[in-house]
């Protein structure tokens, strides 16, 4: 009897020790407005997960409560309505490991048997945001016309822009540049009409703009 009380205490005791708060620290590399997380416990929906607090330092923070060791989380962080897309993170040399079959798709993953209860991400990025400089004088002239259009988009700066990306309001990537130099032409005429993020990495800073494909 003495036997069996102890192995249920320390069963129970188990139980409580892994069950515990998982707390997810985000990265934004650009001003938002809204932070949260989706996966298949809220059917992917860009608005069905978590809401993260602000910590008016650039950084969000979400926390799960009772996060046992059996349980396995497939997930990706939404900012602003935008779900990050990682495939083409991966496909440019970045590690954002872990993560589920890129070749198809890639969601980050926690698993509770052998990963942290803390854990630090950047939004749509594997490495963290580059703090250094000012990203106000990267892209002071930048220039970004016409907006709204329909069949080409002129991208202009000052510095050289290194890559230039769009993505769409699901947070797929429609289009991927490198090297673009301080002036191009992009052809949007396959575009749907809709609202599209620019996002202009130049001089190791970044910045997002909003565009409208009519």
């Amino acid at each position: 009897m003495k036997n069996f009380t102890f192995i249920l205490c320390c069963l129970l005791f188990s139980s409580f020790a892994y069950s515990q708060d998982l707390t997810i620290n985000v990265e934004v590399c650009d001003a938002a407005s809204e932070v949260r997380m989706t996966g298949p416990w809220w059917s992917w929906a860009p608005d069905g997960g978590p809401v993260a607090s602000d910590n008016g330092n650039g950084t969000w923070t979400i926390t799960l409560p009772n996060m046992t060791s059996d349980k396995v989380m497939e997930y990706l962080f939404v900012v602003d309505g935008v779900q990050e897309n990682l495939i083409q993170v991966m496909a440019d040399g970045g590690n954002c490991a872990p993560v589920t079959d890129y070749a198809n798709y890639a969601n980050r993953k926690w698993d509770g048997a052998t990963d942290s209860l803390s854990i630090d991400a950047t939004y749509d990025d594997c490495d963290g945001c580059v703090s250094t400089g000012s990203s106000d004088a990267t892209f002071r002239e930048l220039s970004i016309f016409p907006n709204p259009t329909s069949n080409f988009l002129v991208v202009s700066n000052e510095v050289s822009i290194d890559r230039l990306r769009i993505v769409n309001l699901f947070g797929s990537v429609v289009l991927n540049q490198r090297t673009l130099g301080n002036l191009t032409r992009l052809d949007l005429s396959a575009f749907s009409p809709g609202i599209y993020f620019v996002r202009v990495f130049s001089n190791n800073h970044e910045v997002f703009k909003k565009i409208t494909v009519k």
